[in-house]
């Protein structure tokens, strides 16, 4: 296709709106892909008891929106020991309230791993979608 000066703009917002889509898809695809990756990141590094691993089952991650409409994943724990999440990661005093335990920072290993590897995910699957 051949633009000339008239069509010139039109063929340059066909082209950006091209180019948008296929951002956004690969950003969706990056999401999606890094945020399973972090959520196994938190459960390998999560506490867990003899009692079969209630708290680390219960570690989910769910889609949600923010106010711009902008997709975003957030990993959570669920179920009955979901309020037992910040004690574990960043430590607490024992019930006699003499000792302390040290916490195992779980969630922020998976932020951490989620943030140096979207970069990379991200170029990986745009240029999927480029070709």
């Amino acid at each position: 296709m051949r633009a000339t000066l008239d069509t010139l703009g039109d063929s340059i917002a066909l082209v950006l709106e091209d180019c948008v889509r296929q951002a956004n898809k690969a950003n969706d695809e990056t999401l999606d892909q890094i945020s399973k990756e972090a959520l196994n990141v938190v459960k390998e590094n999560a506490p867990a008891r003899e009692n079969g691993g209630i708290y680390k089952k219960g570690l989910k991650r769910k889609k949600t929106k923010d106010e711009r409409d902008d997709l975003q994943y957030t990993l959570y724990a669920s179920g009955m020991e979901s309020s037992l999440s910040h004690l574990l990661e960043n430590g607490h005093l024992t019930r006699n309230g003499e000792t302390t335990v040290s916490g195992k920072p779980h969630f922020a290993k998976g932020q951490e791993y989620a943030a140096k590897e979207i970069e990379a995910a991200f170029i990986k699957n745009y240029r999927k979608e480029s070709e």
